[in-house]
């Protein structure tokens, strides 16, 4: 049976804070451009540019995605399955930043 959003245990709460952790590794990692040296930095800067721009948009997306399936709660099996989409999407996007590291 379902249950209302605002008894729900705190998992959803959890798995932003993760979130939000994943986003401040990609951030700090973007910021200090993969930690490379400086002569790598100066020989790749337009790859490491593209890979940093990359794991922002993945991590923008990411919250998107996960705030969509959190807000959704399902009633009937349409929204159900908008849920799911919007969680394979967000387990899609992670999988893309793991790649991109």
């Amino acid at each position: 049976m379902s249950v209302v959003k605002s008894k729900r245990n705190q998992s959803s709460v959890e798995f932003e804070a993760l979130y939000f952790k994943v986003a401040d590794g990609v951030d700090n990692l973007v910021e200090h451009s993969f930690y490379a040296s400086h002569e790598l930095l100066e020989r790749n800067k337009t790859f490491l540019d593209v890979r940093c721009t990359t794991l922002e948009k993945l991590t923008d997306d990411l919250l998107y995605n996960i705030k969509i399936a959190n807000s959704i709660y399902p009633t009937c099996m349409a929204e159900w399955e908008e849920r799911r989409l919007s969680m394979g999407k967000a387990i899609g996007i992670c999988y893309a930043i793991l790649t991109n590291y």
